[in-house]
């Protein structure tokens, strides 16, 4: 994951606070979109301790097992906070198509 994936996260996290008082399903985006960011940096703090020999073969391979498990239970909030928040918005009429008078 590179630091952009983290910047756009964390502009999800910014966007999804915004919109707290509006509905209550941006809570769980906000979270989600904070794991997500959490995990994208602990991919790297362990790829970086792995490279330095601090950790060894063993410990990474169950580490990223559990980032992967932890970002895909991210993904899956995202989505599902996505839909009720989009849910929760108020259902409009169709405008309709006034034609112009010449």
């Amino acid at each position: 994951m590179s630091a952009l994936h983290v910047l756009v996260t964390l502009a999800g996290v910014a966007v999804s606070v915004v919109y707290l008082k509006r509905t209550r399903w941006a809570a769980l985006l906000a979270a989600a979109f904070t794991v997500q960011a959490f995990v994208a940096v602990a991919y790297r703090v362990v790829l970086f301790l792995a490279t330095q020999q601090t950790l060894s073969f063993e410990t990474v391979q169950p580490a990223y097992l559990v980032l992967g498990f932890i970002e895909m239970l991210a993904i899956a909030a995202v989505v599902t906070g996505l839909a009720l928040v989009l849910s929760a918005l108020p259902e409009q009429a169709p405008r309709p198509i006034v034609p112009r008078e010449p």
